[in-house]
């Protein structure tokens, strides 16, 4: 299985592309829209029926691969005002 860190920057430079860890990625896209990354998931957790998980689920497994993401999400603002708390 290929990684982001298989990708050698001199192959992607070309193309203007960054190579970016599962936390940096989700971490910029919670900076561009956090209200619409809870909705996300909400919605995931929702979509979720074998097995049926909760939010804080979702982000117990979001965290081994973007444990800073899983820990902004929980600590956000949206968080306290949705379902993700219980």
């Amino acid at each position: 299985m290929r990684t982001w860190k298989d990708s050698p920057e001199q192959s992607l430079d070309p193309f203007g592309l960054e190579a970016q860890s599962p936390d940096t990625f989700l971490l910029h896209l919670h900076d561009l829209d956090p209200g619409r990354m809870v909705r996300i998931l909400i919605e995931q957790a929702d979509d979720l029926k074998a097995p049926p998980m909760t939010v804080p689920e979702v982000l117990d497994q979001i965290s081994l691969q973007a444990p800073q993401f899983a820990l902004l999400v929980r600590n956000s603002a949206a968080l306290s005002r949705s379902r993700l708390c219980g």
